[in-house]
């Protein structure tokens, strides 16, 4: 395990290192994680976290690098080096798992796949204000799209293929 998320910072040892979208220092508790390098020390990071509701760490198969979402903000660090090599998202809600070792990422109107070589991208706008209900069924995600108004029937049916990026929406929620 390179890894270990911890239900709070430690209050003794090393000086945790504060990590933060911009890269200024944040001094309230974020979500600490302790990683363990390969010579056998270790250091704890502490998220800043974003606005969304997304908690989860991501060990790449055959990479060093790994992934935290810290409420819904997405850093990609190398706990050797404890380097963050890119940070992106803000407002991540959940998290999915492929078969294949990709991971889908939702927050209020789109998608972002994170692929097995930690390289991301984000759907086109889904929704206006809020998806829910998704669901993976091999390739697609699919699930309910809200796109304004002020009724249930404002909100569509869609699915989107992660392998060819199309989106199709249906006029009745399934």
């Amino acid at each position: 395990m390179k890894y270990e998320v911890l239900s709070g910072l430690p209050p003794y040892g090393e000086m945790y290192f504060p990590i933060s979208p911009d890269g200024s220092f944040f001094y309230s508790e974020g979500m600490p994680v302790r990683f363990y390098r390969k010579d056998g020390t270790s250091w704890v990071g502490n998220f800043q976290p974003g606005f969304g509701h997304l908690d989860l760490v991501h060990q790449f198969e055959n990479l060093k690098e790994i992934l935290v979402v810290a409420g819904g903000q997405c850093y990609i660090i190398d706990p050797e080096s404890s380097v963050v090599g890119h940070v992106f998202g803000a407002s991540y809600d959940k998290g999915f798992g492929m078969k294949d070792g990709r991971l889908v990422l939702q927050d209020l109107t789109g998608l972002t796949i994170v692929e097995r070589d930690a390289s991301y991208w984000h759907s086109q706008r889904i929704a206006i204000d809020g998806i829910r209900d998704i669901a993976l069924n091999g390739s697609n995600a699919c699930g309910s799209a809200y796109l304004g108004g002020s009724s249930d029937k404002d909100w569509k049916y869609f699915c989107f293929n992660i392998d060819t990026k199309e989106l199709t929406y249906h006029s009745d929620l399934r």
